[in-house]
């Protein structure tokens, strides 16, 4: 993985665990309103939760255990059949 394409999935990831994240720890008024809603502390969580999920991502990848240019062959060889 090249470190733009892994800067692409890191930034994905991050993306995707912030929005699973985000509603976790909300305290709530009456009106509906948010009381805290801990962003700086969310992120944090983010971003350490994202790493390890990259991290395992780019071990799947360097260790040829995920090869999406094999993958690529067999569809390509499907289409063709």
């Amino acid at each position: 993985m090249g470190w733009f394409t892994g800067v692409v999935v890191f930034l994905l990831v991050w993306w995707i665990t912030l929005m699973m994240v985000l509603p976790f720890g909300h305290k709530r008024n009456l009106d509906g309103t948010t009381d805290q809603a801990n962003i700086k502390q969310k992120f944090l969580w983010t971003t350490i939760v994202s790493i390890l999920i990259w991290l395992c991502i780019y071990g799947l990848i360097e260790a040829d255990l995920i090869s999406f240019r094999e993958i690529a062959k067999h569809m390509m060889e499907e289409d063709y059949q």
